[in-house]
């Protein structure tokens, strides 16, 4: 039977045990009692004389309960004891991840909080290790060190002192859920004359020029930027006569670079055989598309969540908007002494999945030599992050600008950029995993980047269609085959109609995920993607795999 041990001080373990009753003796050490604390076909198994036997203290039960030594956790039919579910398991596991200690307050009254290797309580860094003074009714001390991660007072207790104490932890706190431990995430993104971001433009720029001439281009394109040059390489087998020489001379121009201080030298020749070989027949006309081989093996990660409108993280939307909105500021010159280089990020607190509030922005933004920072303050106040966090709680948000003191010499002259260095800035930021390769510069058939674009595509549409409020959806594919070796759906417990395996299941059957189809499905080999490489590649509705007008096409399969 598939069981869920938890251990007093200890985080609960996955298990197979007897279903028999000497085996469910033995886990929690004496005479079993079964406790029924929820709607769910499950329930807890613990010793039915923990507290007459002083075993160790172990979990809280509700607000004033306590779960004396060792239980477990185990599925039920209407007569009997059952294994838990994948997803079962997955929750319980996280309800009950953290261990959790108890501290006597009184002769009634005993504290518990969860821990993970510390004590925590609300008297912060500043006080760490501050003793709390003893009262005439405590039998232990209480040691302070980072915020908590959620406090109980176990019963009720009519001791004042001890209830004085907690309040005094407490004051001004909101009281703590179980398992409702603050997080912080940080997004970042850049503007389009950031090194790296360069980079990955010239190479779109470059996959977009062939496509426009000859759909069945096979491109990867490589750019190098560093001061005085800017170098372009790479695999390019294409009917189409792309004036590579002409293309970078124009983005430097657009972005905000003088193209007479840049040597440009390329460095072009066909794709590899053994690739071709493996891809091929082309998608030329009259051919059958289905049998396009994947360009290369990898993995790919799409994700999505309820967050946003736009069905991403909080603080990533953040982050991108903020960069749109310097970019704007700057070119209609509403904010004249900024430059075409610059970065931001956002970080905000979460209280388990909800975001609560945005603590830091950093920007840092290239300047003029003589421009006024307290002005140029001033202006971003006005015009820019009042928009960028329209309907955000950024109200007590640390704005930092330019933390290194002057941004003067930016772009390709202050750092060597890249292409396809900025992974997590055009993914999901530290919200998901990301595959193992970038996008930029890679036409549709390498499914580093049509995969990336489907998987969000299927992530989208499941949490749109309220089948999930976060999803991950994980692509793998070999070079050369079609369909993908490994499809997987991850909604992280938030799942409704039915369990992750389902939806993968479902997600096989909904959607042509070979190469072609991917392509036909999001329209592919259109030239739209230089307009990918700044700002994000998700969460924008101009692109093809940000529709969710078919999101209800999985509903048919799930059962």
């Amino acid at each position: 039977m598939k069981v869920l041990i938890v251990e007093p001080g200890k985080y609960p373990r996955e298990a197979d045990i007897e279903h028999t009753l000497e085996a469910e003796q033995a886990v929690v050490g004496g005479t079993i009692e079964a406790v029924y604390p929820w709607r769910d076909s499950a329930c807890i198994v613990c010793n039915d004389n923990g507290i007459a036997e002083n075993l160790p203290l172990n979990r809280m039960l509700g607000d004033y309960d306590i779960i004396h030594g060792t239980f477990f956790v185990c599925g039920l039919t209407r007569d009997d004891f059952t294994d838990l579910t994948p997803k079962q398991m997955k929750h319980y596991g996280e309800m009950y991840h953290d261990p959790q200690l108890f501290f006597p307050v009184g002769q009634d009254s005993v504290c518990g909080t969860h821990y993970a290797g510390r004590i925590y309580s609300r008297y912060g860094s500043a006080a760490q290790n501050k003793r709390i003074p003893r009262s005439a009714d405590m039998n232990t001390i209480l040691f302070a060190r980072s915020p908590p991660a959620g406090f109980f007072l176990c019963p009720k207790s009519s001791n004042k002192q001890g209830e004085e104490l907690m309040n005094d932890i407490f004051e001004n706190t909101e009281t703590m859920k179980e398992n409702e431990h603050p997080r912080f995430y940080t997004a970042e993104s850049v503007m389009r004359g950031h090194p790296d971001k360069l980079c990955d433009l010239i190479a779109d720029s470059v996959l977009d020029a062939c496509l426009q001439h000859d759909p069945a281009s096979r491109v990867a394109c490589e750019v190098m930027a560093t001061h005085g040059h800017i170098i372009v390489a790479g695999e390019i087998t294409t009917s189409a006569k792309p004036d590579v020489f002409n293309i970078v001379r124009d983005t430097l121009r657009d972005v905000g670079y003088d193209p007479k201080a840049y040597q440009i030298d390329c460095y072009i020749h066909d794709q590899s055989p053994d690739i071709a070989g493996a891809v091929e027949p082309e998608l030329a006309e009259g051919e059958d598309e289905d049998t396009l081989g994947a360009g290369d093996q990898g993995v790919m990660v799409g994700y999505a969540c309820n967050e946003t409108p736009e069905y991403l993280p909080m603080p990533v939307v953040a982050a991108q908007r903020l960069v749109t909105l310097l970019e704007i500021s700057r070119m209609t010159g509403v904010i004249p002494d900024i430059g075409p280089d610059g970065k931001v990020q956002v970080t905000m607190e979460y209280n388990g999945d909800t975001p609560v509030r945005i603590t830091t922005v950093v920007v840092s933004v290239q300047h003029k030599e003589d421009a006024d920072i307290d002005k140029l303050a001033d202006l971003l106040d006005e015009y820019v992050f009042p928009l960028a966090f329209d309907g955000m709680p950024a109200d007590d948000a640390e704005i930092i600008l330019n933390p290194s003191g002057k941004f003067v010499q930016g772009g390709p002259d202050a750092d060597t950029g890249l292409t396809g260095r900025k992974l997590m800035v055009d993914s999901y930021g530290t919200f998901a995993p990301h595959g193992g390769g970038a996008f930029s510069g890679k036409d549709p058939t390498k499914v580093d980047r049509s995969g990336a674009y489907m998987a969000r595509f299927i992530a989208k549409n499941i949490v749109a269609a309220g089948f999930a409020h976060r999803c991950q959806v994980t692509l793998a594919y070999a070079i050369g085959e079609k369909e993908p070796v490994m499809v997987d759906v991850n909604t992280f417990g938030t799942g409704g109609p039915c369990e992750d395996d389902c939806l993968s299941t479902a997600v096989r059957k909904v959607y042509d995920l070979t190469p072609a189809g991917i392509i036909k499905q999001l329209n592919l080999l259109n030239p739209i993607y230089s307009r990918t490489a700044a700002g994000g590649h998700f969460g924008r509705e101009d692109f093809p795999w940000e529709n969710i007008e078919h999101m209800s096409d999985l509903a048919a399969y799930i059962v």
